[in-house]
C-alpha cells in the first residue's frame, strides 16, 4: 500500500490518476449499498467527516427509519445549530457503523 502511495505521490501514476480515482470512486458507492443493505433500526453509528456542517461530525446516533439510500438517525444529543430537533435525515455515505464494542462506550 505504501508503495502505491508513493508512486502517485511522485507521479509515476499520472497517467492512471483517473482510472484509480474511478475505482477508488466506484468501490465506495459498493461499500455504502452494501452498508445500506445491512442497516437496520436500532444500528448505532457516528458521523464520518464528508459530513457538513462540521459541527456534526463525531456525534453519535441510532438509525430510527431506513430507506433507500439514507436513514433518519436520532442523536444522543441535540445537534443544535440550523437543528432543532434530535432527528435528523441522513445520506447513508456520511455516517459510520459502530462496532458494537465502541456503542458500549
Amino acid at each position: 500500500m505504501a508503495d502505491l502511495i508513493r508512486d502517485i505521490v511522485e507521479g509515476r501514476l499520472d497517467d492512471e490518476l483517473d482510472a484509480i480515482s474511478t475505482a477508488i470512486k466506484t468501490r465506495r458507492e459498493l461499500r455504502r449499498t452494501m452498508e445500506a443493505a445491512t442497516l437496520r433500526v436500532g444500528t448505532r453509528v457516528v458521523i464520518n467527516d464528508r459530513c457538513r456542517p462540521a459541527y456534526l461530525q463525531g456525534r453519535t446516533a441510532v438509525v430510527v427509519k431506513v430507506a433507500g439510500k439514507s436513514a433518519t438517525l436520532k442523536f444522543d444529543e441535540t445537534p443544535g445549530g440550523r437543528f432543532r430537533s434530535s432527528e435528523i435525515r441522513c445520506p447513508i455515505g456520511l455516517f459510520d457503523v459502530l462496532a458494537e464494542s465502541e456503542s458500549l462506550l
